[in-house]
C-alpha cells in the first residue's frame, strides 16, 4: 500500500465519519440555542406541512405541534446515535462479527 493510499484510507475510514458526526452535533447544538419563538416558528412550518395531506383528505389537523416537536427531537438524537455507532465501528471499538467485542481504550475515549 502506498503512502497516498494509506492517507486516503485514514481520511475515508476515520475523518469523514467523525466530521459528519461533529457537523450533526453542531446542528443539534445550534437548534438548542434558538429561542422559544424561533423554535416554535420552525416547528409551526413543519406542522403545517405535515398536516396538509390530512387536510386535503378532509380529516382536519390530526397531528399536534407538540407531537411534531417531540418527533423532531427523537429524530435528531436517533440520527446522532446512528452516527456515533458508525464512528465506533469505524474506529474498531465495536465489531459486527465478533459478539461482545469492545476495544476499551477507544470506547473510553469516545464516551465523554
Amino acid at each position: 500500500m502506498t503512502k497516498k493510499q494509506k492517507i486516503l484510507t485514514i481520511v475515508t475510514r476515520f475523518l469523514i465519519p467523525s466530521l459528519i458526526t461533529a457537523l450533526w452535533l453542531s446542528f443539534i447544538y445550534g437548534n438548542s440555542l434558538k429561542t422559544g419563538v424561533e423554535s416554535s416558528e420552525a416547528s409551526g412550518l413543519v406542522h403545517r406541512l405535515v398536516n396538509t395531506i390530512p387536510e386535503l383528505l378532509g380529516l382536519g389537523s390530526p397531528i399536534s405541534e407538540h407531537f411534531v416537536r417531540k418527533a423532531a427531537h427523537f429524530t435528531e438524537f436517533a440520527i446522532l446515535g446512528i452516527l456515533v455507532c458508525s464512528d465506533l465501528w469505524c474506529f474498531s471499538a465495536v465489531s459486527l462479527t465478533r459478539p461482545f467485542y469492545l476495544n476499551a481504550p477507544i470506547l473510553a475515549i469516545s464516551v465523554p
